[in-house]
């Protein structure tokens, strides 16, 4: 069973998906989830899907909470960069960004994408290295923004159509 840490600034939407996927699918893969704040929404997520969820408060708590027990490491909308010491520890860590890259990364893609008046973004998953959205591209999944997208409408179709990249990347890392 492959060991997955998940890390996350937000909600967890993502991870409730993916979990649906997860037992659908009977992947071999179990989620610790890591919150680098306090989050109620999440951690009742958590609770109803039976995973551990562990605060922390910053990049040292983290690394100490990790302790190399983990095959993968996951970032699922953390809005934090790492330390380059984080990257050499955990060269195993893997982002996922909704939006193109170079030319969407950082934060908030999909409205990058809207303002911009792009013809098309992707769903991009990477390996993190010290920068913003730098790492080496592992997968990408193109998608086309329509005339009548609005950030809301693009930022859920990318989510949804997300997670079998996202197993698929988890499966074969």
């Amino acid at each position: 069973m492959k060991k997955i840490a998940y890390i996350t600034s937000k909600n967890g939407g993502l991870l409730n998906l993916l979990m649906k996927y997860k037992n659908i699918y009977k992947c071999d893969w179990e989620i610790t989830v890591y919150s680098s704040k306090p989050n109620f929404i999440l951690s009742q997520r958590c609770a109803i899907l039976h995973l551990t969820y562990v605060n922390f408060r910053n990049e040292e708590e983290l690394i100490e909470l990790l302790d190399n027990y983990f095959d993968l490491i996951f970032l699922g909308g953390y809005l934090k960069i790492l330390s380059k010491k984080f990257v050499k520890n955990y060269p195993n860590t893997i982002n996922y960004h909704p939006g193109k890259i170079p030319k969407l990364s950082g934060l908030n893609p999909q409205k990058q994408a809207i303002e911009k008046k792009v013809r098309v973004t992707a769903n991009t998953i990477h390996y993190v290295d010290s920068g913003i959205d730098t790492g080496k591209i592992i997968k990408e999944q193109i998608e086309k923004v329509y005339e009548d997208d609005t950030v809301e409408s693009l930022s859920e179709r990318l989510k949804i159509k997300s997670i079998p990249l996202i197993v698929e990347a988890f499966d074969t890392l």
